[in-house]
Order: C-alpha cells, then sequence, then structure tokens
C-alpha cells in the first residue's frame, strides 16, 4: 500500500482518474455494474461513487494491505491470487476499469484476457497506461539509459514498472485478448487535457487511455452514440 499511496502522492495519476471519469462517462450513464481491476486502496472506486450512485461498483486486488483500506472504507473488493480470477461468474459486469496495473505484470495478456472474461459481452473496458514511448522516453531509449535504472529518472523513480508499453502495444494486447479498441486517448500533461490526433499522443501523451468493448456472439456490439 505504501508504493500506491507514494505513486498517487508522486504523480499525476489523480488527473488520470479524471480523465478515466471524462471519457467513459456515457459508460459509467449507461452501466449498472463496474469492476476497478487491481483497485488499490479505492481511490477511483470512490470517486466514480461519488459521481455514479447509482452503479454497482466492486473492486480486485493482489494486495492483501489494499484489500483490507478498501473494506475500512466499505468498498466490496475481492482477493485476485490466480488467473483467472473469480470475483463473480463470468461475464459478470458492464464495464471493467483497469488503471495503472498493466504495467506492474509479468504478463500483460493474461491480465487482459481476465479482464475480457468478467466483463458482458457487448460491454466494456477501459485501460490507462503510463505511455513510455513518448518523446521524452524515447531520448532515454536513444542514448541508452533506460539500461541503466540509475540513468533512467523514469525508472528510478517506477522501479516497479517491469512494462515499457505504447499505443501500438496496447492495441496489440487488447485485440490479442479479444477487446475491439473504439476510442484512445492521450493526455497532455502540461496542459492536462485529452489528445486525440494519433501523432501527437504518441510522441507527447503520459499516458495511453483506451477503451475497448467485448464483442457480442453474433460480432457486434451494443454501442451506444460515441464521440
Amino acid at each position: 500500500m505504501d508504493y500506491y499511496e507514494n505513486h498517487l502522492a508522486a504523480t499525476d495519476v489523480k488527473a488520470c482518474h479524471r480523465l478515466i471519469l471524462e471519457i467513459g462517462a456515457d459508460l459509467f450513464e449507461s452501466s449498472s455494474s463496474v469492476l476497478d481491476y487491481g483497485c488499490g486502496t479505492g481511490v477511483l472506486i470512490e470517486l466514480v461513487k461519488a459521481k455514479y450512485p447509482h452503479l454497482e461498483i466492486n473492486g480486485s486486488e493482489v494486495s492483501n494491505a489494499n484489500i483490507a483500506a478498501c473494506l475500512e472504507k466499505g468498498i466490496s473488493c475481492q482477493k485476485i491470487d490466480a488467473l483467472p480470477s473469480k470475483d463473480k461468474d463470468d461475464d459478470a459486469y458492464d464495464l471493467v476499469i483497469c488503471s495503472e496495473v498493466i504495467e506492474h505484470v509479468q504478463s500483460p495478456i493474461e491480465v487482459l484476457e481476465d479482464i475480457a472474461r468478467n466483463v458482458k459481452p457487448g460491454g466494456h473496458v477501459i485501460v490507462s497506461v503510463p505511455n513510455a514511448f513518448n518523446i521524452k522516453h524515447r531520448f532515454y531509449y536513444l542514448f541508452g539509459k533506460h539500461l541503466d535504472p540509475n540513468k533512467d529518472p523514469v525508472k528510478r523513480r517506477f522501479p516497479e514498472h517491469i512494462q515499457s508499453l505504447g499505443f501500438g502495444h496496447m492495441e496489440k494486447l487488447m485485440t490479442m485478448a479479444g477487446l475491439e479498441i473504439f476510442r484512445e486517448y492521450g493526455y497532455l500533461k502540461p496542459t492536462g487535457r485529452l489528445i486525440k490526433n494519433g501523432f501527437l499522443r504518441s510522441f507527447f501523451s503520459s499516458y495511453v487511455l483506451t477503451i475497448a468493448h467485448r464483442p457480442t456472439a453474433s460480432g457486434s456490439a451494443d454501442f451506444l452514440s460515441h464521440g
């Protein structure tokens, strides 16, 4: 829990949570059940509950300390101790959120497949990860600083990040997990604005924000009106 709390204090993850609420507003409105997969201490769940009190929202976590923190707040939180997880039955949720988790795991595809299993056919998934391939990080790679944690300020600050992911990686992984992407956003840290332009978000975004749906058996999705 110490890492998660320090991470929130040290970075703009709170801003990322705000952006998830913004880009997923229509999905939160139309959903009745939500899972925050890898919910930490329940910070995002609290934000969602405050804005959308009609939702049944649960969390899942690997950390016993984080689970205890959630339960103290009255947040329903289940233990992920193996994949596939068993929080509820398969196809249980209208919407699954996974914020700042994939970069910490050994097998991102297994986690995304588990997320896809938890969401209903026609349901939606929102995933956010740090953009490890924006222009700042590309300079680190160009000069080999990413090979030495003592020289790479990103790795020095976040040694728990074991995956380096960008927009292309997330597109491939989501597709492999059986999910279909229909919205992608970047986040321009200095301005706090969303970036929709593909070139700009790849090179200047601090985060990769992706919304996908799980196709129904017929291959179609229950689309909302998406902008």
